[in-house]
């Protein structure tokens, strides 16, 4: 009899489908661990299909969890209360980190050349609330002055 029609053979997938959906179902972000889902499935199933005995397809397994729970990463320090400031969000990669951080959780001064540019106003209209558009060319004191007082002050309302 073939192996994709063995009995062991469709233990071994059905034991990888019930695992897979489990892992899936476990974690917050599936999008983020689908591909390490993915791979600890195809070595299991192809450990199975490739006619290794139960205790070393087992080994592999064991294995494979071990590693998959070793790289997984340490979770992330909360960021509620935390504050960044993130000059040059008119465009470009500033653009870019102030929403992120902003998605994130973070209160987020955005600092702008242009307080009514397109930049600030795009900011504005696709952020929370937590994030504040500052006036600030980092080549001016004054500006810099301005926007360090905003700070505070928006700090200690918190």
């Amino acid at each position: 009899m073939s192996m994709f029609f063995s009995e062991a053979a469709w233990l071994c997938l059905s034991v990888t489908a019930v695992l897979g959906s489990t892992v899936l179902c476990t974690y917050k972000c599936p999008a983020q661990l689908q591909s390490r889902v993915v791979c600890l499935a195809v070595l299991w199933g192809g450990a199975c299909l490739l006619g290794l005995s139960f205790f070393w397809s087992l080994i592999l397994f064991c294995l494979s969890c071990f590693l998959l729970y070793m790289s997984s990463g340490e979770e992330f320090l909360p960021v509620d209360g935390k504050a960044v400031l993130v000059t040059g969000t008119d465009t470009g990669i500033g653009h870019a980190l102030a929403k992120h951080l902003d998605k994130l959780g973070f209160m987020v001064f955005a600092g702008v050349l242009d307080e009514r540019g397109s930049g600030a106003e795009e900011l504005r209209k696709t952020c929370s609330n937590f994030l504040s558009v500052l006036q600030m060319d980092v080549t001016k004191p004054e500006q810099i002055k301005d926007a360090h007082h905003k700070v505070i002050e928006k700090m200690q309302d918190k």
